[in-house]
């Protein structure tokens, strides 16, 4: 049965555009929007929760590696 897509259309498959040459992969679908506003989301919820005097690397270290999902999500689901 047919869904009324071509199988060579790739534009649904990305959520992100191509990558500039400086910066960051621009959202194309309305996936890549919502995964947008989730890392977000949950990056300035957890300021208060990383935010400590006693440790103060701890919220560097949180958000490289928060950064370094953001960066393998939209390599995933980026155009080549």
């Amino acid at each position: 049965m047919s869904t009324g897509r071509s199988t060579s259309d790739d534009s649904s498959r990305y959520w992100f555009g191509p990558r500039p040459f400086l910066g960051g992969r621009r959202p194309l679908d309305w996936r890549g929007w919502v995964a947008m506003a989730a890392w977000m989301t949950v990056w300035l919820a957890s300021i208060p929760f990383v935010n400590s005097p006693h440790h103060p690397f701890l919220s560097l270290g949180f958000f490289f590696g928060w950064l370094a999902v953001w960066i393998a999500v939209s390599e995933w689901k980026g155009e080549p």
